[in-house]
């Protein structure tokens, strides 16, 4: 839940390896100066999704919804053990609206 997605830059690590991908990095940039201005995301994320997550900005149940596009690709982490150690990482990168990480 957040009320302007435009703000949100979301990554995943896994710390056995130390890798890092960018999975949403503030959609709407650069198109709009400021990015997408509606509330929320709730999608899945996968590789072979025609609507990269960057360019969505829906007006309906959440800016960011259905399968979307990460902007780095997942395939990096396939093979990797699930079981190991990793973190979402939410990052809001304007100070004035707010936001919490509801479940993933």
């Amino acid at each position: 839940e957040h009320s302007w997605v435009g703000d949100l830059r979301v990554t995943l690590t896994r710390f056995e390896d130390l890798t890092t991908l960018t999975l949403i990095d503030r959609p709407g940039h650069p198109a709009s100066t400021f990015g997408c201005s509606e509330p929320d995301i709730l999608c899945e994320l996968v590789d072979d999704s025609p609507f990269p997550a960057e360019n969505e900005c829906a007006t309906d149940l959440a800016a960011l919804q259905g399968s979307l596009r990460p902007d780095e690709s997942l395939a990096t982490f396939r093979g990797a053990d699930l079981a190991g150690t990793w973190q979402l990482g939410v990052a809001d990168l304007e100070p004035i609206s707010t936001g919490r990480l509801v479940q993933w």
